[in-house]
């Protein structure tokens, strides 16, 4: 898998077909978020439009790392996500149900963070489900 880094302008290298992304933090080595992207203009939307524009207010992942660093990124975290986080793209024809199995996978394979399904998987590991 290659990595993207994204403190420049990454839109040439972002696909606009459909598939998983991975957010990999720089400094620490943890992929910290895992998305699908499944819409028009596919993972380019998503990535460049959303989560790496400073003026879009609803990606989650950004949301989520504003709270948890809400001291070290008011607001900017766009601008943080560019600086700190290399981003690897995983293209899957478009069929929504294997991008959200292969989704799922990932997501309990590398339990990033960021993503509420970790949330859910650490608390029923932890209540013995």
């Amino acid at each position: 898998m290659d990595w993207i880094d994204p403190a420049g302008d990454p839109g040439a290298l972002l696909p606009k077909e459909w598939g998983l992304y991975l957010f990999k933090n720089k400094l620490t080595g943890c992929i910290d978020y895992i998305g699908s992207a499944t819409g028009s203009k596919g993972l380019y939307q998503r990535l460049r439009n959303q989560h790496l524009q400073p003026k879009y207010k609803k990606s989650v992942f950004r949301l989520k790392l504003e709270k948890e660093l809400v001291d070290d990124v008011p607001d900017c975290s766009a601008t943080y996500i560019r600086q700190r986080y290399l981003i690897a793209v995983l293209l899957v024809p478009e069929h929504i149900s294997i991008i959200k199995a292969l989704e799922q996978v990932l997501i309990y394979e590398h339990l990033p963070k960021f993503n509420s399904e970790t949330t859910k998987h650490n608390q029923q590991k932890q209540s013995g489900a």
